[in-house]
């Protein structure tokens, strides 16, 4: 068969045509559910643990005021099954679940699936709710739903083998394009120590300005703005912070008050980072072995927050990068 691209991404599956962001794969989903009933009563059963029964539909996008959008609806006599459908290792928030609660209740019962890439203990130790205003709240990862989806073609024939396997070499594709390194933080030392250059210090600056920074293009330094940073202090994992917003700055008192205004970084320009909420690690993590006070590493986000030490969470990166 002829290789058929879109601009330049090339086209494996019919979903492809779609594209790949999450109303995309929400698309793709749910049509595969309404003509695939294999897949439709194992995705209900996995979650609830009965049968979708005969009379289930799938609404895709649907809108209630006070309700917000929903990704995926699966509605059953007397129950709702909501799917909330996350690409990478993205997460909603309470508020978010709080409003398909109250969706639910309206219903007379069911519960809320969450779907991310991201490992289950990232979910645990971002505190996913395991239910919200009396409504159960499951956590799924994508493979699961390929599994789902692998294990249904035996069982099927013409147009629903058809939209099982696109759809699972559909998702398999999008988590190959997730980048291993996107999850990657960047864990850096502060201190307590004034300078002689700004009323604060490196500490305050990240826990009272929610900012930090550093030099664009000197060796030993980031050249391209991290997603995350983690912040190690008195010996522990203090917390780790999203890059929500970042510019390249000369004149750092412009944004931050307490550089004294003739610091000047015009020759050595500094990447200036803005973070989102902390996220705090839900037992101590202590700094462990082969990191100095000044010495940065890396490590992914769900081995950090999980791992007993920065070292040991820094070590099993390696290993899997490798």
């Amino acid at each position: 068969m002829a290789q058929l691209t879109v601009g330049s991404s090339e086209v494996r599956t019919v979903f492809d045509l779609l594209g790949h962001n999450e109303n995309d794969v929400t698309a793709a989903l749910g049509f595969t559910l309404s003509r695939s009933p294999q897949l439709l009563q194992a995705i209900v059963a996995d979650a609830t643990g009965v049968s979708a029964g005969d009379d289930a539909a799938v609404y895709l996008q649907r809108y209630e005021r006070d309700g917000g959008f929903t990704d995926v609806e699966i509605a059953m006599s007397g129950r709702l099954l909501i799917i909330e459908a996350k690409i990478g290792w993205d997460l909603p928030g309470d508020s978010q679940l709080a409003k398909y609660a109250q969706r639910v209740h309206r219903e007379g019962g069911g519960l809320i699936a969450v779907v991310s890439e991201c490992s289950r203990e990232y979910a645990q130790a971002r505190e996913l709710p395991t239910e919200v205003d009396g409504v159960p709240v499951i956590f799924r990862r994508w493979q699961s739903f390929i599994d789902a989806s692998d294990q249904a073609v035996a069982r099927s024939r013409g147009v629903e083998r058809f939209a099982l396997r696109e759809l699972a070499q559909y998702l398999r594709g999008l988590m190959t394009l997730q980048d291993p390194r996107s999850n990657i933080v960047r864990v850096v030392a502060l201190n307590h120590e004034p300078q002689d250059w700004m009323d604060l210090t490196f500490a305050q600056v990240v826990f009272e300005k929610n900012r930090y920074f550093n030099p664009v293009s000197r060796k030993g330094f980031p050249r391209e703005p991290p997603n995350y940073f983690g912040f190690r202090l008195d010996g522990r994992l203090a917390d780790v912070r999203h890059v929500d917003d970042w510019k390249v700055v000369q004149h750092p008192h412009d944004d931050i008050p307490e550089i004294y205004k003739w610091v000047d970084w015009t020759e050595d320009p500094h990447y200036l980072y803005t973070f989102g909420p902390p996220i705090e690690p839900a037992h101590e993590v202590r700094t462990g072995r082969g990191l100095s006070f000044g010495r940065h590493c890396e490590a992914a986000i769900d081995l950090l927050l999980t791992s007993k030490t920065i070292g040991e969470a820094r070590d099993k990166t390696r290993e899997r990068l490798a």
